[in-house]
């Protein structure tokens, strides 16, 4: 199965981006050189190179996926490590161009530059495209400062909650979270997160219920109010 990418038809002798499913699974790495041939007739269709061994379903006529894929085609480590951060946001260390033919040495060494001129962000186990790191620790911190906003008497906002609420990738949450943890710009609290100047407060009408509730309780130990008598005051 194939889907050209970048137009309607490719003509003979003409050029374009293609995405193929296999029904099988074949060895590839990216910049391997392919020639597609039907079986009976034996007819050569087209051939060309890898440059995705790992892409998600791609639209037709997608702006970003043309781009990302015509910056691979430089078959540059640099230029390589960028499209896959701008596909996946995030990527363990030890999967940067696992399916390249690059040395592990020039693969780190491309990383080493690309984190000197500030375009991928790293950590011991994973590396980050810079702008989807900054995004993801933006929301998140401003999704922690909402919820103190909203609820003050609440510790935070809920850890499991906000992958979903926010729409961000989980491995890319759960990385970003921690490091935020680690450079103390939040704080963990249980199943919370919170800002570290935070502390849960009552509003002036809750400080006034929950005295009248401990008032009455202190003066009727032995009658004191039903949980239905409590919420209708």
């Amino acid at each position: 199965k194939a889907k050209i990418l970048d137009q309607d038809q490719i003509r003979p002798k003409g050029l374009g981006f293609v995405q193929l499913w296999c029904k099988g699974r074949i060895l590839a790495r990216i910049g391997d050189h392919f020639i597609l041939r039907l079986p009976s007739p034996q007819i050569t269709v087209g051939g060309g190179m890898v440059l995705d061994v790992s892409p998600r379903v791609h639209k037709r006529k997608d702006g970003e996926v043309l781009s990302n894929l015509q910056r691979r085609l430089s078959l540059e480590p640099s230029d390589l490590i960028l499209s896959e951060l701008k596909k996946w946001g995030l990527i363990p260390q030890k999967a940067i161009l696992r399916s390249s033919n690059f040395s592990r040495e020039r693969i780190q060494a491309s990383l080493n530059q690309l984190e000197r001129e500030g375009k991928i962000y790293s950590t011991q186990d994973f590396v980050a495209d810079v702008a989807k790191w900054k995004q993801a620790s933006d929301r998140i911190i401003s999704e922690i400062e909402k919820t103190h906003q909203a609820f003050p008497f609440k510790i935070g906002a809920k850890l499991a909650e906000l992958p979903r609420r926010l729409k961000i990738e989980e491995n890319l949450f759960d990385q970003t979270v921690k490091d935020l943890i680690a450079k103390k710009k939040i704080l963990q609290q249980g199943a919370y997160i919170r800002l570290p100047a935070h502390q849960p407060t009552l509003s002036t009408q809750q400080k006034k219920l929950s005295e009248k509730i401990l008032h009455r309780f202190a003066s009727s130990s032995l009658s004191p109010p039903t949980k239905e008598e409590i919420l209708n005051w």
